[in-house]
Parts: structure tokens; sequence; C-alpha cells
């Protein structure tokens, strides 16, 4: 990791030591960010990314303010908060050092709700924060101070500011391993043969597997890192699901049916990424999950004919019963007559040894699954 700057404090610089350590120890980012409320005389600390306030119920924070930021955000606090809509323009112009007194110059906390209801409410009247950018994103580190403390004074602002390049290498730092730790779970997952990729905060497919590389291609592909889908109600729901965590949201587990011309569906299983999957910095993702309908139906089928020796079309028809269509359906939907629907069930019924239609779905039901 890189050292610490030695013009620095020497609490300053064991904090950004902790800062840096915490990049590849991720359960230390917590006590971290406590080290560096207490070198910088402030009650709590947290990294707040731009536009993402809602994701804050996700990164790390120091334990003193934990509460406090799950208050600012499921409160709604974060949509009226001056210090945001206010500091990020001045951090676009340039302004690496946003303090208290330049979201509320002179008399004008005394007007303001934001202040009065929330603020004091939780007894953190002072407020600064260190504003940078990593990987062309906007991030302050947001400092909160209480009464006692006081507002920043003249020789901490350009401790403060010297921290900004620091806090741009951690940011980057975190979320390049948390990529790296994403690939390599990725990898466990290529391992047992399931089709699935990950996205990260922005929708971006940040891993696959070989399984997933296979059914990428006419009705499903990967563009830019952006997933694009034929099916247009399929397209909508995944569109929705990205939208969600743009917004720092973490979409409810759900199932997203893309449609096929001759095929049968894949099927998408969007879930939460499990713990050693989602990075503190790379921010939530989903993991999705790929089912192949079209897949499933070949192996079932190439099992038949192995196990009784079934014909193309008698195993399919089997395979159709198995997922309980009646054989007027079956019909239909192949295009063959009815009459010749159940000459193949005949056929398949002496094939396999049962003798009526409900024996053949039981056996069905208890054949050798791929997954």
């Amino acid at each position: 990791m890189p050292n610490a700057d030695e013009s620095l404090p020497i609490d300053v610089q064991l904090a950004l030591e902790a800062l840096y350590a915490a990049v590849a120890a991720p359960e230390t980012w917590a006590l971290a960010l406590h080290q560096m409320a207490r070198a910088t005389n402030s009650v709590g600390c947290c990294f707040y990314p731009r536009n993402q306030a809602l994701s804050l119920l996700h990164l790390p924070v120091s334990p003193d303010l934990r509460e406090f930021v799950d208050a600012y955000v499921q409160g709604g606090w974060f949509q009226i908060d001056p210090h945001a809509m206010r500091g990020w323009c001045m951090a676009e112009e340039g302004r690496t050092l946003v303090l208290q007194d330049d979201i509320f110059p002179g008399l004008e906390r005394n007007k303001s709700l934001y202040f009065h209801d929330f603020l004091q409410a939780w007894k953190l009247p002072d407020w600064a924060a260190v504003a940078f950018k990593a990987d062309n994103h906007f991030w302050c580190m947001s400092l909160l101070r209480d009464a006692r403390q006081g507002p920043v004074v003249a020789d901490q602002t350009q401790i403060l500011m010297a921290l900004a390049p620091h806090f741009t290498r951690v940011i980057e730092l975190a979320t390049l391993f948390d990529r790296r730790r994403s690939a390599e779970q990725i990898g466990t997952l290529e391992m047992t043969g399931i089709a699935a990729m990950l996205l990260d905060w922005k929708g971006t497919v940040t891993a696959l597997t070989t399984a997933a590389e296979a059914l990428i291609g006419t009705d499903i592909s990967v563009r830019g890192g952006q997933l694009y889908i034929v099916d247009g109600a399929a397209n909508r729901q995944m569109s929705d699901v990205v939208a969600a965590l743009r917004a720092g949201l973490l979409p409810p587990q759900q199932f997203v049916v893309v449609k096929r011309e001759g095929k049968h569906p894949i099927v998408i299983q969007v879930t939460e990424l499990p713990k050693l999957l989602s990075g503190a910095f790379g921010r939530a993702g989903v993991l999705l999950r790929l089912f192949d309908g079209e897949r499933k139906l070949t192996a079932a089928k190439e099992a038949l004919n192995m196990a009784f020796g079934l014909t193309p079309a008698e195993a399919r028809l089997a395979v159709e019963l198995g997922h309980e269509h009646s054989i007027d359906n079956i019909a239909e939907r192949f295009s063959v007559s009815a009459q010749t629907a159940r000459t193949q069930l005949r056929s398949v019924l002496r094939k396999t040894g049962t003798h009526k239609q409900s024996e053949l779905v039981a056996l069905m039901a208890n054949m050798p699954r791929s997954r």
C-alpha cells in the first residue's frame, strides 16, 4: 500500500495507513474510518459518492455515525441536504475542501429545516467535506462534528486538503480489489458449470462464467459491458434492475424470462450478491444466474435416447408430457396431427416399459436432470 504523507500529523498518517490496509481487509473499514474521524477531530466520517445517497446504506461508515447515516437516508434528508446540493457544485468548480460556513453563510443556518430538525437533533451541528474524484466519479469524505469540536479552523484546512489525493487512491484501490475478489468468486461458479454473471452498481457486467458466455449471442448480448436483450419486455425488466442499482438500491429477487423465436426461453434469476461477492466500494451489485430451457430440453432428450432408444420426436413428446402438456397441446405446438402424437406415445410407452401416460410422467419426473 502507498505510504502516508510524512508531512501530516502522526495520528493522521496512522489513520491513512489504516484506510489503505482496509483495502485488503474489508472487515476493518469501520474501524479505519473511526480512526480517521478521531484524527480529524470529528465524531464520525464516511465516504459519500455523488448522486448515490442511497448507497450509503451499503457503504462502510465509522461506527459513531452509522445510525445517523441510516436516518439520513431512510428519512429522506438527503433530498433537502444543503451540504449535498451546494457542496457538489463547489466540488465541480474545483473546491477540495467545503466547510459548513460555505454552505450556511452568516445566519442562514438559523432558517434551515435540515440544520434545526436534523443536525441539531443529532447534536452534530458542524460539518466539513474533502472533495475528490476516483475513477472519474465525484466523492467526498464527509466529516461530522459536535458543538464541542466546533468548526474546522484555519490550521486544519491544509491537513484536510492534503488528504484528497490519498482518498482518491484508497477508493480506486478498493474498487480494483473488489473487482478482483468478484472475479475469483465467479471462478468458483465456473467450476460448477453454472451460467452466471455479475453486475456492478452501474449495471456493468464485470465477470461471467463460460456457461454464461455460451448463451451470449442473438437473443442476449454484452456490448461495452452492458447487457442487451432482444425481447423487449425482458429488456425493460433488466433496465429497471440497472436503474435500481444506479440509485443505490438492491433490486428484489426476481426472474426475467427472455423469450426466443422457436426455442424455449432463457430465465434470468436476479439475486443480491452473497457477502463474499459484494465489495465495499465496488458498491452493491447483483448476481444473474441464467437457466437455458433449450439446453435442459436437449439434455433430457439425449438421456432418453441413451436410456430407452427413443427417436428425437418420441423424446420430445416424452419431455413435453413431463412438463404436464397435453397430447393435443403438444401436437398443435409442433404442427403434427393428434393421431401422429398418439402413435408416438404408444411407441414411447412400449420402449420405456410403462403402460399409461401417468406412469410415463412419473418416470420423467425421476429422470436425472442437468444443471
